[in-house]
Order: structure tokens, then sequence, then C-alpha cells
């Protein structure tokens, strides 16, 4: 059996999201060109479509 240990909700949060601003900014332009596809060539696509017909 495991035995439980008390654990500070806040340290959790805190230890998870430590580097969370210095993640997102090693990887802004990785994350701007995932948005760039997921949602510039669908939109692009469809105002193609429309300029052709």
């Amino acid at each position: 059996m495991v035995p439980l240990v008390a654990t500070d909700p806040g340290g959790l949060v805190a230890t998870a999201f430590a580097d969370f601003g210095g993640y997102l900014t090693t990887n802004a332009p990785a994350l701007l060109a995932i948005g760039l596809i997921a949602f510039g060539v669908p939109f692009v696509f469809r105002w193609a479509k429309r300029l052709v017909s």
C-alpha cells in the first residue's frame, strides 16, 4: 500500500507552470506555423474556391 503524502496544491501548479513563459517563447515559431496551417490553409482554400466559381 502506498502511503499518502501531504502535498501543496499551489506548489504542484507552480512547479508545473514554472517555465511556461520560456516554453512558449522558445516554441513560438512552431506554434505559429501550426496555427497558420490549421486555420490559414482552409481559409485560403475557401477564398480561392469562391474566387474561381
